[in-house]
Parts: C-alpha cells; structure tokens; sequence
C-alpha cells in the first residue's frame, strides 16, 4: 500500500544553476537590494514613498518564491527579463540555429518568434510587443512548403553569418548593411514612385561644402 501511495506522487524535478551562475545572480540581486535599501534609509524619506515602492510587486520577492528565484529556470528568466526586457532561450540562439546544420527548420525560427513575444516583460511590452512581426508575415513568402522555406533560412542564415560584427570595424556594418538594401530598393522598386538615393559619401561631401560656406556666419537664417 506504501509503495502504490509514493507512485501516485509525481516527484518535482528542479534544474539548479552552476555555482558560478549563482554567484553572479546573487551578486545583482544583492547590489539591488543594497541601492534600494540605501535610498529608503537616507534621511528625511517621506514615508509615502517608501510605501509607494513596496506596492509595487517588481520590488518584492517573497520567501515562498527565493528558491524559485535564485535556483531554477524560472529564476534566470525573471533575471535576465528584468534587466533587458526580453528573454531568448539558448535553442533560439542565431549561433545555435547555425551549430544545427542539417537538422535546422523553419519551424525553429516560428517557435523562436513565438517564445520571444511569450517571455518580454511586462514593463517593456510597449517597447517590443510585435516588433518581429515583419520577419513572421515574411516566412510564408520564402517557399510554398516548409521544406523550400527551411533552404532559402538556411541560406540567409548562411549569409548573415559572414557579415562581421566583433566591434572591430571602423563603421557601422548594420548601417552599411541597411544604406546598400536602400540603394537596391532606390535601384528597382524605387524608381518607379520616382524616388532617389543619396549615396552617404556625396550627402557628406554637400555637407562639408555647406558647412565651409557658413563657417563665418554665426546664424543661419
């Protein structure tokens, strides 16, 4: 009878953090709690404020929930969330769509935009709510099945690999990268609205001539 009652309870399964992980959660979590303590101890605090913060459940971690907090999954999501707003697992990772080589699909770049609006944070709903949602609406249009949408990702991603962004460069590779798709747009689609594109190099050649004609003049009128 023992042994039919324990089967009958699902055994809860915990993922704990590596040590280092959990040195480093406590050490912000720590700093936190020091500033904000710091501000709610100097003098003359109007009560009210200090009432103000503690209403605000982002402030308060209850004891029930510490383990949760500070040991598990969920504990790094609430983390990383509250510091960038967003959080992206590492099976949604570009680098680790890139390590899958052959056994990537299309499916994964779907469940990844849908994780993604899953877990933003609240507080930055307005800043990220459907901001991926140009790139959702764009997958349909790369194939007629899943099978020749998952090759042109592939390749895309394949290319997007090569373009070099260690911090090394002396440009904005993203805004080279953008100026170029404008140039190709302005090339074909462009023209036919009888629009134009300005390449940087002659804008900033009219500027410096601009700015040399001016440069004795204290107003511009």
């Amino acid at each position: 009878m023992a042994a039919q009652k324990l089967s009958k309870h699902k055994i809860k399964t915990v993922n704990y953090l590596s040590a280092k992980e959990s040195h480093r959660i406590s050490r912000e979590n720590r700093k936190a709690t020091d500033a904000f303590e710091k501000r709610n101890n100097r003098k003359n605090v109007p009560e009210e404020e200090y009432l103000t913060e503690m209403r605000d459940r982002a402030n308060v971690v209850e004891f029930d929930d510490l383990h949760t907090y500070f040991f598990t999954d969920t504990g790094i999501v609430k983390t990383i969330q509250q510091n960038i707003g967003y959080f992206i697992a590492y099976e949604n990772l570009f680098s680790t769509w890139l390590e899958m080589g052959r056994d990537f699909d299309v499916s994964n770049v779907r469940d990844a935009l849908s994780a993604f609006s899953r877990l933003i944070n609240p507080t930055h709903k307005k800043v990220f709510h459907r901001i991926l949602d140009t790139l959702q609406t764009g997958l349909s249009k790369l194939g007629d099945s899943s099978g020749t949408q998952t090759k042109s990702i592939s390749n895309l991603i394949q290319l997007i690999d090569v373009i070099p962004m260690d911090g090394r460069q002396d440009y904005d590779v993203l805004g080279f990268i953008y100026e170029y798709l404008i140039s190709m747009f302005a090339a074909n689609a462009g023209k036919k609205a009888g629009e134009f594109y300005t390449p940087h190099e002659v804008s900033l050649l009219m500027s410096e001539i601009v700015a040399d004609h001016l440069k004795d003049r204290n107003e511009i009128k």
